[in-house]
């Protein structure tokens, strides 16, 4: 049959144009060099920053529909991601737990086989990714918020006429882009889903929810939108500052966290002098589904 060029070209746009956009992993396992740097879009450190204290990989997560992952069609999958993370060659592994004494409990049972892991990818990863490289403790940089004043922002909005800001029309776009997520977690690979999680546009995207909403609640001198909010940003301040504690010189940290929680820590991540932020198509490949991911939210 002839081959069509026209078609022929188009199919090579696409997949430019994917690897464009998501960064094409064509290397194997490994600390990625400066040809990985710039393929990726990894920004150069300034001169007056000098070197890195350490290398940040910030894997977020999600939730599996139901005991998924307890599945044994799943340990194949499983192991193979968590070779392909054993080769960042992390020297620390953090987790979004904030009760270090009940982790490192966990992780000694899990060691002496006397914890079966649960349905959940702190689990299913984290915890063998230390155990295959030796780790001796797995870090809990979770916490909550200082307290802050707390609004019903429900009440607030009844009562100043504002309902129709938390029933916008882009409040509803975000509520089916969610649903058509939740319905790729079910309906893709584990590894399809955290690298599309871990895009830097969908990040950006979600996080952008934040921002809508309950936040536009509010006129003239009150926002008890955005002052809610705070409490949020708090938290993830302090995540990052017990994330800055457990780094030494010249480290590579793997941080397995859920995704809501990645958007504010990345945020700090690149920001900081002292830190590189490693992207997770690095390591994780392109998803099958990435044809799902130039389609605009907004």
């Amino acid at each position: 049959m002839p081959v069509n060029p026209m078609r022929t070209t188009s199919c090579v746009l696409l997949s430019v144009a994917l690897c464009a956009i998501l960064g094409c992993n064509s290397g194997g396992a490994g600390a990625p060099g400066e040809g990985d740097a710039q393929r990726h879009g990894r920004k150069k450190r300034d001169a007056l920053l000098g070197p890195a204290r350490a290398s940040i990989l910030l894997l977020g997560t999600f939730e599996p529909h139901d005991t998924a992952l307890l599945d044994e069609t799943f340990e194949d999958e499983l192991s193979e991601i968590v070779d392909k993370l054993v080769g960042f060659k992390p020297t620390r592994i953090a987790v979004g737990l904030a009760d270090q004494a009940g982790l490192d409990e966990r992780y000694a049972d899990f060691l002496s086989g006397d914890y079966e892991p649960g349905a959940n990818l702190i689990d299913r990863l984290a915890l063998p990714i230390a155990e295959t490289l030796g780790q001796e403790r797995i870090w809990g940089i979770g916490d909550a918020a200082r307290e802050t004043p707390t609004s019903d922002l429900g009440a607030y909005a009844l009562d100043h006429n504002q309902t129709d800001r938390l029933n916008s029309d882009i409040v509803a776009r975000y509520d089916r882009w969610f649903e058509r997520e939740r319905k790729y977690q079910a309906t893709e690979s584990i590894e399809d889903n955290l690298v599309w999680l871990n895009e830097p546009r969908r990040i950006a995207n979600s996080h952008g929810r934040n921002l809508v909403g309950e936040f536009d609640l509010g006129d003239g001198e009150e926002y008890p939108g955005a002052d809610a909010l705070t409490g949020w940003y708090n938290r993830h301040l302090r995540m990052f500052a017990k994330l800055q504690r457990i780094v030494g010189d010249a480290e590579r940290i793997l941080v397995v966290i859920d995704a809501a929680h990645v958007s504010l820590l990345r945020h700090s991540i690149e920001a900081s002098p002292r830190f590189e932020l490693i992207e997770v198509n690095e390591y994780l490949g392109v998803p099958q589904g990435a044809q799902r991911q130039v389609v605009p939210l907004l």
